[in-house]
């Protein structure tokens, strides 16, 4: 196995629990999980609206919370808390620091896909 659970151990060890950093991470989850507001422009689209949408709603958010918690288990299966924090001092992102330790055969590519990450979220 390539990963290390040694990180996993002391997982919230360093952090703060501050009224302001809580609400500062909760606003942030909602910048990173808005898309669930554009379902509300189909609603004139829908069939039996008042079902599908708290429905599609639900699905969304579990699905991109799910893909969220899965990636983050990912980066710290790999990286250390320590290395992901270097990362932000000017050097890769983490997603490409972490393809090229799993995955040295797309880690080229990862700066692509990091672009397009980055110019999807600069339209909205």
């Amino acid at each position: 196995m390539l990963g290390h659970v040694e990180n996993f151990h002391n997982a919230f060890e360093g952090s703060n629990f501050s009224p302001g950093y809580l609400a500062l991470a909760f606003y942030q989850g909602f910048w990173a999980y808005s898309g669930w507001n554009y379902l509300n422009f189909l609603v004139e689209e829908m069939k039996n609206p008042g079902r599908n949408l708290p429905l599609a709603i639900g699905i969304a958010l579990t699905l991109v919370t799910g893909l969220y918690m899965l990636t983050n288990i990912a980066y710290l299966a790999v990286l250390s808390p320590f290395e992901m924090l270097a990362t932000g001092s000017g050097s890769s992102a983490v997603a490409v620091v972490f393809a090229k330790r799993a995955m040295p055969w797309i880690s080229v590519l990862m700066p692509v896909f990091v672009g397009a990450s980055v110019f999807g979220s600069i339209n909205g």
